[in-house]
């Protein structure tokens, strides 16, 4: 390695930089849009062997080009990810460049194709973390998901590379209705690893270029359900009752974007298109033609563009907008690029379920 340590930067000069205006501390990159694995949820996903895709791919070379630029431009963090970022065979080499960069990588892997000779690669040089996305606890129902044999016993010996060797590993899944009965299993699976595990409840449709966008919705839970479940934990209960008392006394934002998308945060997918998060693709600055700052800067006037839709004045004037999780890039998802304000009413429908849901909670408490 050319680097051993990262660079420090001491709390009040991280405050100095976020106070100065946007700034790209963290991100994603997309190194392909292939995946070993077939799941019927995912909103990325492209053949393993699929050359068209391979080719279509940035080069080693590019990416280098522009790992170095997000140094330069100040990155902390880059999570490499994909489809299945492991089925590159030049992912150790990248690996490597970010973290000779002095930049912290995260890895986000479905585990199956994790080795020895990575495993002990990334024990020598440490992640700050590996999240593996595991779908169920039984073979039948992780490879129900994954639609491929011999997947379940593979990821879990990709989670014993890992772990046996000390890296920090966390567990994640979809909840979805396959393996609804198992998140428990699984957060003790994830226990008995001396680590966390953790299941997101909303499904997403697949980007503008795959097949049967809305596939992945035939898998959600029923909004109720996923009501029942968050609510079923004791801490989640306080979570949103805290956050909830947080939103009712922050400002009413005027912008689109209210989260960290092109104020701290951005992403780059698999074909160097720098856009605000992992399921906005659009607006996009193309890095195979200019530099990453360029591309930040695109991203922090869109952050900041104010929106005057009737539909965003009404949703941010909203008295359960802190349960709801309506932003750009699901509008997006739903209705096409030009949707960065449309209201998605399934969304809404959660939002009131998860307040009538508190308000219950605790009217019962006094």
């Amino acid at each position: 390695m050319d680097c051993v340590h990262l660079p420090t930067l001491s709390l009040e000069e991280l405050g100095q930089r976020l106070r100065t205006g946007p700034a790209p501390l963290g991100g994603g990159f997309e190194i392909t849009h292939r995946c070993n694995l077939r799941c019927v949820h995912c909103y990325c996903r492209q053949e393993a062997g699929d050359e068209h895709a391979r080719a279509a791919e940035l080069s080693f070379e590019t990416i280098c080009r522009i790992v170095d630029e997000a140094a330069e431009a100040g990155v902390f963090s880059l999570t490499l990810t994909g489809g299945e970022p492991l089925l590159r065979t030049d992912f150790l080499d990248i690996y490597n460049h970010v973290k000779s960069r002095g930049i912290l990588p995260i890895l986000f892997t479905n585990g199956t194709l994790m080795t020895p000779r990575i495993a002990e690669y990334l024990a020598e040089y440490p992640p700050f973390y590996v999240d593996v996305s595991i779908y169920g606890r039984t073979r039948e129902t992780y490879e129900s998901i994954t639609g491929q044999l011999g997947s379940f016993d593979r990821s879990l010996q990709g989670i014993d590379e890992l772990v046996n060797r000390g890296i920090r590993v966390f567990l994640k899944t979809p909840a979805m209705i396959q393996n609804r009965d198992e998140l428990s299993a699984l957060a003790q699976f994830a226990e008995s690893l001396g680590t966390v595990f953790r299941y997101d409840l909303n499904l997403n449709p697949r980007l503008d270029h795959m097949d049967d966008r809305f596939g992945p919705y035939d898998y959600g839970l029923p909004l109720q359900e996923r009501v029942d479940l968050e609510f079923a934990d004791a801490e989640k209960v306080e979570a949103w009752s805290a956050y909830s008392r947080q939103v009712a006394s922050m400002p009413r934002e005027r912008t689109a974007y209210t989260c960290g998308a092109g104020l701290y945060g951005f992403f780059i997918d698999a074909h160097g298109h720098m856009t605000m998060c992992v399921l906005s693709r659009n607006p996009s600055y193309d890095l195979t033609t200019g530099r990453f700052e360029e591309g930040w800067e695109l991203l922090a006037r869109t952050r900041q563009e104010i929106s005057e839709d009737a539909a965003s004045i009404e949703c941010h004037s909203c008295e359960v907008r802190a349960f709801c999780q309506q932003c750009p890039a699901r509008a997006q998802l739903e209705y096409g690029p030009r949707a960065v304000t449309d209201r998605v009413e399934w969304l809404c429908r959660l939002a009131h379920l998860r307040a009538d849901r508190l308000r219950k909670i605790e009217g019962a408490r006094r």
